[in-house]
């Protein structure tokens, strides 16, 4: 009897990790423990093909200040020193302390990338411009233009070895500048963390996608009554 028990609650365990897993959040959507849902990245190969890996994309709720809660006035090799000092990230997640974004990408390629809060690469927050005026995401973004107010935020993404790219927060889409790594200058540092997803999850989400979509066309060419409420006429 006691077998019969652990098995089941077994059985139960791993469905209710197979259904969080496939469960796909809408982007912006917030998440708990996890942050702000971005959608899925890949990243490219050196020679800037996918390298068919894939990942959730979250951004952290909260974006990087000081004690009084103002804008960092920091440079990139301090910033990524000491936020690695400072320990653990939103969700209990540790934070990471990479370079650049090609020693990044190359972990996230391995695998050897460990689920950390990182400062973004270019193309990731490329990704989060895109999504930050949807669902719970909206409206957690410094709108005033200039330098002055840290409305550019920071990347890992380096240029020429010296210097960082800076993504302007306020557009709708990809405005860069770049930043000496050493000079100190007010931006926004919003950290962002990947969590890798198998083959088989995202067969599996397309599969629940496909339903949903099915199940959406089914509603509309009856006219708003689901099926449910056609069993009961």
């Amino acid at each position: 009897m006691t077998s019969d028990v652990v098995v089941d609650q077994e059985t139960e365990k791993k469905s209710a990790e197979s259904e969080e897993n496939f469960f796909v959040p809408k982007v912006g959507e917030f998440v708990k423990d996890e942050g702000f849902y971005l959608g899925t990245y890949e990243p490219q190969n050196a020679d800037g093909t996918s390298s068919g890996i894939v990942y959730d994309l979250y951004a952290e709720p909260m974006r990087v200040s000081n004690p009084v809660g103002q804008t960092i006035l920091n440079n990139f090799n301090d910033s990524a020193t000491q936020l690695r000092v400072e320990g653990n990230g939103y969700g209990g997640h540790s934070v990471g302390d990479y370079v650049n974004a090609k020693e990044l990408n190359n972990q996230l390629i391995t695998g050897d990338y460990l689920e950390e809060w990182v400062i973004p690469t270019e193309q990731m927050m490329e990704q989060l411009i895109e999504s930050k005026d949807l669902g719970d995401f909206n409206d957690t973004f410094n709108n005033r233009s200039g330098y002055d107010t840290g409305n550019w935020g920071l990347t890992c993404s380096e240029i020429g070895g010296t210097h960082v790219t800076l993504v302007n927060m306020e557009k709708d889409h990809l405005v860069t500048s770049n930043v000496d790594k050493s000079i100190d200058q007010p931006v926004s540092i919003q950290l962002v963390r990947l969590e890798p997803v198998t083959p088989e999850v995202l067969a599996q989400r397309e599969s629940l996608m496909q339903q949903e979509s099915q199940a959406q066309m089914n509603l509309d060419n009856s006219g708003g009554v689901s099926e449910v409420d056609i069993a009961k006429l």
